[in-house]
């Protein structure tokens, strides 16, 4: 089958989930150790918010940061949200401060990493 579920469902496949954690390895937060492999999927542009599933917008996450990203892009910044740029997956810090990146070692086995060299 596809990867992308487009509005049809806002729970990622299988095989949405095996690429998200080659891509990231860990959780893409700044600093955070969580494997992929115990993330959840995470919607870059939320579901409520007209979200696809789709690849493009799917992100692996650590349960606290899935919950702590700041979901509506036009509401005040809180804690900041994840964001897809070339090259991977970012963090956009509340303060408005450059993107930040996930620089565990590990992270250079990541397919994204790989791809990138």
């Amino acid at each position: 089958g596809g990867v992308n579920m487009y509005r049809e469902e806002r729970f990622a496949t299988w095989k949405q989930r095996m690429l998200l954690a080659a891509e990231t390895i860990l959780c893409p937060h700044p600093g955070c150790t969580t494997p992929a492999s115990q993330c959840q999927v995470h919607h870059l542009t939320a579901w409520e918010q007209g979200g696809e599933t789709n690849i493009e917008n799917l992100s692996m996450a650590c349960a606290v940061h899935n919950a702590r990203n700041d979901d509506d892009p036009n509401a005040p910044p809180r804690n900041g949200r994840l964001e897809r740029r070339p090259g991977g997956v970012v963090h956009l810090p509340p303060d408005g401060g450059p993107p930040r990146e996930n620089i565990h070692p590990i992270r250079q086995l990541s397919a994204m990493a790989l791809i990138n060299a």
